[in-house]
């Protein structure tokens, strides 16, 4: 009798012991669930600001470039403005012209050093015109420009693959068949299947060229779908495809 009560009591010892234990670990777990839950948390903050400071980038870069491109449309119209003031002027050297243009020697001086200084004033906008427009064309992404004429809408949809890769379909109107069909690059995106970064980049860049070698500088327009993948990447191809076109971004 006695025997059968230390092995009750026994019993009962190690299902309190097995009890705690169950416990103890149904804690643990519950705190190692709320600690990755709190990780999770602290990662997705930390992508959100990165993504807020690449927008913020983004809209700085489209607000400089927008900028540089109405400073360049002020400086064409003033060089324009100087180059007609010196068509006005008499030539540099009256030599050849005594007999249709007969001026003082210090009015002639005068003359003559004004003209100076404007041609040298056209040179000077001349140089900042040009450091302008490579500045521009080197940071790319078509910022300020119009959108190409043809076609009315968007050229392509392009589709993000999750494996880093694109695809490209059509997004022109069947009117626009002939003339879009002819531009340089857009039968190499639309080859079918997938495409990998750099091939984008070479057709993409002969469309980026074409645009640019316009009698007005434009920009072609491209939506977007995605595929799921992780952010870093998402951003990466996104980036590419900024680099050459317009681009409405995906709804993830």
């Amino acid at each position: 009798m006695l025997s059968g009560a230390r092995q009750g009591r026994r019993n009962d010892i190690i299902n309190l012991t097995m009890t705690e234990v169950m416990i103890l670990m149904v804690f643990a777990a519950m705190a190692f669930s709320f600690l990755a839950r709190e990780e999770g948390m602290r990662e997705a903050d930390r992508l959100r600001a990165q993504v807020s400071v690449l927008e913020a980038e983004r809209d700085r870069l489209a607000a400089e470039n927008l900028t540089l491109t109405e400073k360049i449309h002020d400086l064409e119209k003033s060089l324009a403005d100087l180059e007609r003031l010196v068509a006005q002027l008499p030539p540099q050297d009256n030599r050849d012209h005594a007999k249709l243009v007969i001026l003082p020697a210090s009015q002639l001086d005068q003359l003559n050093s004004e003209l100076a200084r404007k041609q040298q004033s056209v040179v000077e906008q001349k140089r900042l015109i040009e450091e302008l427009s490579k500045k521009l064309a080197k940071e790319g992404k078509g910022t300020g420009l119009p959108r190409c004429p043809t076609p009315a809408g968007f050229l392509v949809e392009a589709t993000l693959l999750a494996d880093g890769g694109y695809s490209f379909q059509k997004a022109w109107e069947p009117k626009d068949d002939e003339a879009v069909l002819a531009l340089p690059g857009i039968t190499g995106l639309l080859s079918g299947g997938r495409i990998a970064s750099d091939e984008v980049r070479l057709h993409a860049q002969a469309l980026f060229d074409w645009g640019n070698a316009q009698e007005v500088p434009c920009r072609f327009h491209v939506s977007t779908k995605v595929q799921r993948m992780d952010l870093d990447m998402f951003l990466r191809m996104l980036n590419t495809l900024e680099t050459y076109f317009y681009v409405r971004k995906p709804k993830r």
